[in-house]
């Protein structure tokens, strides 16, 4: 019986050593694969791969000489000028947002389609492009998707299984439209009750945030982050850090707070989402204490990189990279903009809309103001997202192979969350105006 037992033991000690080991080889085996086209690439194709992309700039305009902002021909349709410029000539690494309306999976496939064929076929090396979008509510930007409150009504349901429910149902839905990259959860904490976007929080408790925090993640990306997963898309937490209280209460504006506050409150969300494995993060489009996130060395460099070992990628957040120069007034130009997030520690620039980003980074690099090791490190980070997404193995997603999109039971979870997020208020002293009986 004891050599019984013996053998037993041994043998799981090899099946555990053998899981450990693939684990390790899927691991090396990426960072070969990354490392083997790093190597192959021109400083442009890598510039290209930190660059992210508005759809409008690829639309039909009807009128070509209007702005970005439409109104665009219907069907919405791309412009193989602006793809053969953007995708194949600088080789962006990514594209997002809409042109102002959502669109079917199967819309979003014929999308992807053009893109990629442009990536794939018309470019040196064939790197796919990332999809990206706010969903932080469902797949919302995806025709017939399931859709669930807001982010403060799920933490109003008390109810983790449920919002871990909801973001799986989003993972998998956009997936079936080719969107693997979301701009979500949101885990800013809602301390400001009159800023404007405190319903992409979820609340003010920072237990509850950092509970649900975990479990959004672990819906989106899976509890073990296997986001090759056909049903699984990567997390970019956001808006890193202390976005959500501003002095003012206007979106987007200082705030002022002292940093022992910051760590306390909403510091511990984001130290939650990355240890639940997030590979994106976006940052703050404001300012913390007189500094622009986006040009802080010490919050995205010596705190997320070094303190809290943030291994993924950061994102800007919409035109910030250029704001610094415009709005902050921190950057007397673009090119000197440029120069400070990246020296902070930015990995994907949020442009959106032209290639003066790509042009002047690679003027930096050449005046030795940025050295190409640096660029390495945020294209090597960007590259390895992408073959843990299984993009180069699997570029485009056939929406048939997701039946239970929009489906009745995914329908049933978004009822479920629905009903379970009402709050019942009562009207003590008669504090509001209200009649007794109301029909």
């Amino acid at each position: 019986m004891s050599k019984r037992i013996f053998f037993s033991f041994t043998l799981l000690l090899i099946m555990v050593a053998a899981c450990s080991t693939g684990k390790r080889q899927d691991k090396n085996d990426v960072d070969r694969k990354v490392d083997q086209l790093l190597s192959k690439m021109t400083l442009k194709e890598k510039v290209g791969q930190m660059s992210q992309i508005d759809i409008a700039t690829f639309m039909k305009r009807v009128n070509p000489k209007g702005n970005f902002y439409g109104p665009y021909i219907e069907p919405h349709t791309l412009d193989p000028d602006s793809l053969q410029k953007y995708v194949a000539d600088y080789g962006i690494s990514s594209i997002f947002n809409i042109g102002f309306h959502g669109y079917s999976p199967e819309e979003w496939y014929g999308y992807m389609k053009e893109i990629q064929d442009y990536a794939l076929h018309e470019t040196r090396l064939g790197i796919p492009v990332i999809y990206g979008v706010d969903a932080i509510h469902g797949s919302a930007l995806t025709i017939g998707a399931t859709v669930f409150p807001q982010e403060l009504g799920m933490a109003s349901c008390w109810n983790p299984n449920l919002v871990e429910k909801a973001a799986d149902i989003t993972a998998y839905e956009m997936r079936a439209s080719n969107l693997l990259l979301d701009f979500g959860p949101s885990l800013d904490l809602g301390k400001q009750p009159v800023w404007s976007r405190l319903d992409e929080t979820f609340g003010e408790d920072v237990y509850l945030a950092t509970i649900l925090s975990k479990r959004a993640i672990d819906g989106l990306e899976g509890p073990d982050n296997d986001i090759s997963d056909s049903t699984k898309i990567t997390a970019g937490i956001k808006h890193y850090v202390a976005y959500s209280f501003p002095f003012s209460g206007k979106d987007r504006t200082p705030v002022w707070i002292p940093e022992y506050y910051v760590r306390e409150y909403f510091l511990p969300p984001f130290i939650e989402g990355i240890n639940a494995g997030a590979h994106a993060i976006v940052l703050n489009s404001g300012e913390l204490n007189g500094i622009p996130i986006h040009s802080s060395k010490y919050w995205v460099n010596e705190v997320l990189r070094n303190q809290l070992h943030f291994k993924g990628v950061v994102i800007s957040d919409w035109r910030d990279v250029e704001k610094l120069q415009y709005f902050h007034h921190v950057a007397p130009t673009y090119k000197e903009a440029i120069l400070m997030a990246i020296n902070a520690g930015i990995d994907m620039n949020m442009v959106p809309y032209d290639n003066q980003f790509m042009d002047l980074m690679m003027e930096l690099v050449h005046e030795g103001k940025i050295s190409e090791n640096r660029i390495n490190q945020s294209v090597r980070s960007i590259l390895r997202l992408k073959y843990e997404l299984g993009l180069f193995d699997k570029p485009l997603i056939d929406p048939k192979n997701y039946p239970d999109f929009g489906s009745e039971k995914f329908r049933e979870v978004a009822s479920q969350s629905a009903r379970e997020s009402v709050i019942l208020l009562k009207n003590e002293n008669n504090i509001l105006p209200l009649p007794k009986n109301i029909n």
